[in-house]
């Protein structure tokens, strides 16, 4: 089955900056990232088939399936923006679709904290 591609459209944020806003076809929501992120997601194959994922009450995320992804893997796309490594958590500054580098924040998880979230997992 061919992935649908992604509505998207370019256009100013609220501080004047070229973003583009990408439509998910599941929800009509819209989340946006800057026009390089985006560009480079095009490049990765991660263009298409964009998930909403809610992990806890008002809190969920956006993964998506990049093409010629080993085992059909998905990964969550603030980590490909921020280029976060596994021992590092991303944390969204507010809007969780609101995909620009500024309102993304990379932190290091402590040994403990991985230790945790490792027996926390499914």
């Amino acid at each position: 089955m061919k992935p649908i591609p992604l509505k998207t459209r370019v256009g100013p944020d609220l501080d004047g900056r070229e973003v583009v806003f990408v439509t998910l076809n599941s929800s009509g929501l819209e989340a946006k990232l800057f026009e390089d992120d985006w560009n480079h997601l095009v490049e990765l194959g991660a263009d298409t088939g964009w998930i909403l994922s809610k992990a806890r009450r008002n809190y969920f995320y956006l993964r998506v399936r990049p093409r010629g992804s080993p085992n059909n893997v998905s990964t969550i796309i603030a980590r490909i923006i921020t280029g976060a490594q596994s021992d590092q958590q991303v944390r969204h500054l507010g809007d969780h679709l609101d995909l620009r580098r500024d309102h993304l924040s990379v932190r290091d998880i402590s040994r403990k904290n991985r230790q945790e979230n490792r027996h926390n997992s499914p």
